[in-house]
C-alpha cells in the first residue's frame, strides 16, 4: 500500500517579538543618547546593548554584549505594520566564529547602479535557524513596471541562493523592496502508512536605495544613451 500523504499548509507563520527597550532603572542599567544611538550601560561601566529606537521601540541593527564587553549577538529590528519585528539575528561563539545553528540572517547582491528595464540580483547567502527535511527560498519583488502597473513578482530555483529580477522604470534614485519567504518542509508520520506534510512559511524582508542610469550596458562594453 502506498503511503498516504497529507497535505497541511501553514500560511505566513511568522515571528513577532516585543521590541519594546524595557525601563533601565528594572535592570539596574543607565543609558545615554550619543548622536541617535542609544547605549545601555552595566553599572560597572561596560556596554550592554547599543542602537536606534522609533518611539520606543528598537530599529534597524542592535549590538548586545556579555559582561567583559565581548560581542555576543546583533539583531535587526523593523517595524512592518506597526509591530517590532526581529528581521535578522547573528549569535556568537566564545570564540568570536558566528553560531550558524542559531543564526538567521542572509547576504543578498544588488548593483549600486541599475541599468534603465530589466536588472539582477542574487542571494548570495542564507542562513536559517529553522530545522526541516528541506528549506526552501522564494523571493518577492515589488516591481513598478509603469505608472500605474506594479506587480509583486516571485523568483524561486528550489536552493536557498535563488536569483531575482529588479526593473528600472526611470532615471534616478529608486527604493528596491524584497521579501524572502522562506518555506520550511516537515515530513511528520501519523500512522504506518501515511504522513503529514507540514509546510512552514517565514518572511524576512529588505529595502535598499539604489541609482538608475540612463544607459544600457552591452556585454561587449559599448552601450547606448536612451533619451526620454
Amino acid at each position: 500500500m502506498k503511503k498516504k500523504i497529507i497535505l497541511l499548509l501553514i500560511i505566513s507563520f511568522i515571528y513577532f517579538f516585543s521590541c519594546k527597550e524595557k525601563e533601565s532603572k528594572k535592570e539596574n542599567t543607565y543609558t545615554e543618547f550619543v548622536n541617535d544611538t542609544l547605549f545601555i550601560y552595566n553599572q560597572n561601566g561596560s556596554i550592554k546593548s547599543k542602537g536606534q529606537l522609533d518611539n520606543k521601540s528598537k530599529k534597524n541593527w542592535w549590538f548586545y554584549y556579555d559582561a567583559s564587553g565581548h560581542l555576543r549577538s546583533k539583531i535587526e529590528y523593523k517595524i512592518i505594520n506597526d509591530i517590532c519585528y526581529e528581521n535578522q539575528g547573528i549569535y556568537y561563539r566564545n570564540n568570536n566564529s558566528i553560531d550558524s545553528d542559531l543564526s538567521s540572517f542572509f547576504t543578498i547582491e544588488i548593483a549600486d547602479t541599475l541599468n534603465l528595464g530589466k536588472n539582477l540580483g542574487q542571494i548570495k547567502r542564507y542562513n536559517t535557524n529553522f530545522k526541516g527535511d528541506d528549506n526552501l527560498l522564494s523571493v518577492i519583488v515589488k516591481n513598478r513596471y509603469s505608472v500605474n502597473e506594479v506587480k509583486n513578482d516571485t523568483f524561486s530555483d528550489g536552493t536557498l541562493t535563488p536569483s531575482f529580477g529588479i526593473f528600472a522604470l526611470k532615471k534616478g534614485k529608486q527604493k528596491i523592496s524584497l521579501i524572502l519567504l522562506e518555506e520550511v518542509i516537515n515530513e511528520i508520520k501519523i500512522k504506518e502508512d501515511s504522513s503529514v506534510l507540514r509546510i512552514l512559511k517565514h518572511k524576512k524582508y529588505f529595502e535598499r536605495e539604489v541609482y538608475v542610469k540612463d544607459t544600457i550596458d552591452y556585454p561587449d562594453g559599448a552601450s547606448m544613451s536612451r533619451h526620454r
